[in-house]
């Protein structure tokens, strides 16, 4: 669910791509990831920059992506470099190492008007 009357004080783009650049190089140092570990470690990385909703206190990236997206785990799923997977109860982010775009790069797309 987005609130789509919150302004913030960076645009949207740049923090969406911050956290996707942030995620993407956590990821590529483990390529799998408890989300738990993921979320803090995101949080950490971005603590330098301040993200402000409607000229308020400061919050976290997370926050931001839950605000924006619904929840951290929608904005993983918007991304094909990334990866949710469920092991043993516990929810890993896992970098996809090629996208579903090159892996039909080869393919021919035929139209079927019946």
């Amino acid at each position: 669910m987005s609130h789509k009357k919150c302004h913030w004080n960076l645009p949207k783009n740049k923090i969406n791509k911050i956290a996707y650049d942030t995620i993407s190089e956590l990821l590529e140092d483990k390529k799998k990831i408890d989300i738990n570990e993921l979320i803090s470690s995101l949080n950490i990385k971005t603590r330098n920059f301040i993200f402000k909703k409607n000229n308020n206190k400061s919050t976290n990236i997370t926050t931001y992506l839950k605000i924006e997206f619904g929840s951290f785990t929608k904005f993983i799923d918007l991304h094909d470099k990334f990866g949710i997977c469920n092991s043993n109860g516990k929810i890993y982010i896992i970098l996809n190492k090629k996208s579903y775009i090159d892996e039909f790069s080869d393919w021919i797309v035929v139209n079927d008007d019946f």
